[in-house]
Formats: structure tokens, C-alpha cells, sequence
């Protein structure tokens, strides 16, 4: 299941990322989806036992730079799931905190957080009456139905 979540935060990031653009790629909604994706990096890095950049983290990307670090993301996160779902992770958080976490847990935490700001992403569009696309875990599995009907 973990990697249909993976799958699903990869598409919902990619419509997101799409959005955003389409809409001028304002500042406020522009910054939170690169925190999303930076977030990811730093948590990937984490896993490989590297410390991360707190100045890196927290830079404001551009559409381009950040579809390609989506897609690099998804095959870093399907090979950990693969290959260290249960291996502990030793880091520490930027404010100082110790941590230990295996590595699935790590991922389902960057599949909640990445939920968590397309939803402040979609409610900062909707406050301004701009329908943001709908990327709902079960809106992602219709998606793949209407694709595999599609392809018969």
C-alpha cells in the first residue's frame, strides 16, 4: 500500500505543481509547495545518513527545478520501501531534536505532510475563489481506473 500512497503524492504533486504555475506561481503557495518537496529531500538525505541543509531546505524553487526533484523523489522512496522499510534511522530535526525512526515510517510521514500543505495550498486557492484540483487519494485511484480503461 505504501507505494500506491508514494504513487499518489507523486501525481497529487505533479497536479499541484501544474496548478501553481498555471496560476503565476504566487509567492505564498509557491513557498509552501517548495517546502513540500524540499521536506522530502531532507528527509531522503536523512535516510542515507547525511545532515541537511537548513539553508538548501528552505529556498524558494521554481516550477522546473522542482518537477524534476518530484520525480527523482518517487525512486528514491519506492527503493527505500524496498530495500530499508525497516531500518532504523539515527538524525537531527533543525531545532536541535535527536530522532530514531525506521525508514517506513519516515515515508508515511512524508506522504501525511506533503497532504497536509496541498490542503493549505487548495484552501489559500479556494479563500480566493480559485477552484484548486482535487487530489484526494480516492480521486488518484479513479484516475488510475480511467487510465488502465483507457489503455484496453
Amino acid at each position: 500500500m505504501i507505494h500506491k500512497l508514494i504513487d499518489h503524492a507523486t501525481w497529487a504533486n505533479g497536479q499541484f505543481l501544474h496548478f501553481i504555475a498555471g496560476q503565476g506561481w504566487q509567492e505564498h503557495p509557491g513557498r509552501l509547495f517548495s517546502h513540500v518537496v524540499l521536506a522530502t529531500d531532507v528527509w531522503i538525505r536523512r535516510t542515507h545518513g547525511q545532515a541537511p541543509d537548513r539553508v538548501r531546505a528552505t529556498r524558494f524553487l521554481g516550477p522546473d527545478q522542482l518537477e524534476n526533484m518530484i520525480a527523482e523523489q518517487a525512486e528514491a522512496l519506492h527503493l527505500l520501501m524496498r530495500t530499508k522499510a525497516e531500518t532504523m534511522v539515527h538524525y537531527k530535526r533543525f531545532t536541535g531534536e535527536a530522532g530514531s525512526d525506521t525508514v517506513g515510517d519516515i515515508v508515511t510521514h512524508i506522504m501525511t505532510h506533503g497532504c497536509h500543505h496541498r490542503g493549505q495550498i487548495a484552501f489559500w486557492f479556494a479563500r480566493r475563489s480559485i477552484k484548486p484540483p482535487n487530489c484526494d487519494f480516492i480521486d488518484y485511484c479513479r484516475h488510475l481506473d480511467r487510465v488502465a480503461s483507457a489503455a484496453r
